[in-house]
């Protein structure tokens, strides 16, 4: 019993000079060595790096302008083709009838064009002829004028008698009727003129209406060819021989894609929207271990509505063949940033919901509240520092702050000794 006495007493005086070593002396203080740096303007390189795919240069969905029968197929999937190559073939009897019937229209039409024009030219002849008549009627007017006035003076001299007066009398009224006669004539041929004229510009009319009409037929007609609208590869067919196709609601014939080059597509957030340029290297790593570089062919120039993002565009040669639309990837550009005040990451202290730096000010570190730009992998931009909280206010960094190089073991008011880097 004395035993087991003795030995919860001994087990309590250990127990108790424990407890007493854990336990900090009040008052102890540690003086930090810390190395100081400031400020520096520098232009730092930031690299934007985004997801994206591959898409085709080119791509386009093939339907049937008019309906028809497919005839022949002259190509498949994966087939490549040429510029207005021929691919296949629609059988439209309808369509090749109406070119038939509105060439014979049109030949039609022309046929009466030149009927029209030989009549034009018959009624002009017939208004020359009655002009030329017309001088002759007025010659003879004027010669039975005179010839009237001549005999009439003589029968009143006594030199002829009144039965020659009554003659020539009625010659000149035969002259003076023959030459209204001829201006009436005139009148009615200036009049057929007219008319012929009319009918040549309306048989005119008719025969472009015409060759319009042929033409429309034509071009319908050749709409039964189906043709390559660029150099490139079947990548989809959807019909077969003998499938009808065209009318309303046409559905996909065949898809086209052009292959080479190739467009590197991705989104750029708008933090980075205005450090992504024309011309700038893309490294560009794809599914399979690929890797390939490129440059930015070309960019929106304005953030899309949705995501606030910025569609960026990069042309990837493709002759060899080997990537293929529809790859997804990851596009990274490397962009220089404007220059500004930059310190190490290692300076900066992430406290709660915000980052501070420790400015050394009279041997002790002074935690300090900072606005960051934007960061690299050893220095991170720095706008402004908090000089004071109460009224808040921000001031930019000059340059000529001392901070302690490394946040890390520091709090605010801890004794340092400081040694700047040289």
């Amino acid at each position: 019993m004395r035993i087991f006495f003795a030995l919860v007493v001994l087990c309590g005086c250990v127990a108790l000079v424990g407890c007493r070593s854990k336990s900090p002396e009040k008052g102890e203080t540690k003086t930090h060595s810390v190395q100081t740096t400031r400020a520096e303007k520098k232009a730092l390189m930031r690299t934007i790096e985004q997801p994206g795919t591959l898409m085709a240069d080119e791509h386009a969905r093939l339907i049937a302008r008019v309906p028809g029968y497919i005839e022949k197929m002259h190509v498949d999937i994966g087939s490549k083709v040429k510029k207005d190559q021929l691919l296949m073939e629609l059988a439209a009897p309808e369509l090749q009838e109406d070119v038939r019937l509105t060439a014979a229209k049109q030949r039609q039409a022309e046929a009466e064009s030149v009927q029209a024009a030989a009549a034009l030219r018959a009624v002009r002849a017939k208004q020359a002829e009655v002009k030329a008549g017309l001088a002759r009627a007025r010659a003879q007017l004027d010669r039975w004028k005179s010839e009237e006035a001549r005999v009439r003076e003589l029968v009143k001299r006594g030199v002829l008698d009144a039965q020659t007066r009554d003659e020539t009398l009625n010659q000149l009224r035969s002259a003076e009727a023959t030459f209204e006669e001829v201006q009436a004539q005139i009148v009615s041929a200036e009049a057929a003129v007219a008319r012929a004229e009319a009918d040549v510009e309306a048989i005119k009319a008719r025969v472009e209406v015409a060759a319009a009409d042929a033409r429309r037929a034509k071009s319908l007609e050749s709409y039964r060819r189906i043709v390559a609208p660029f150099e490139g590869v079947i990548t989809e067919r959807h019909v077969h021989k003998g499938d009808l196709v065209g009318g309303a609601g046409a559905m996909t014939l065949l898809r086209i894609a052009k292959l080479d080059p190739l467009r590197a597509t991705f989104e750029v957030p708008e933090s980075d929207a205005t450090l992504v340029r024309e011309g700038q290297s893309v490294a560009l790593h794809l599914t399979g271990g690929l890797t390939a570089t490129a440059k930015v062919t070309r960019t929106a120039h304005a953030l899309a509505d949705a995501s606030r993002t910025l569609r960026v565009e990069a042309d990837l040669d493709n002759r060899a063949g080997m990537y293929r639309p529809g790859m997804y990837l990851s596009a990274r550009v490397v962009a220089p940033l404007p220059e500004e005040w930059t310190v190490p990451q290692s300076a900066i202290a992430k406290l709660g919901d915000f980052v501070a730096v420790y400015r050394v000010i009279e041997g002790k570190a002074v935690q300090t509240p900072v606005q960051l730009g934007h960061a690299m992998a050893e220095r991170v931009q720095v706008k402004r520092w908090r000089k004071s909280a109460s009224p808040e206010v921000w001031v930019p960094f000059d340059g000529t702050e001392p901070i302690a190089e490394k946040a890390a073991g520091l709090y605010d008011g801890c004794p340092v000794q400081p040694t700047e880097i040289p």
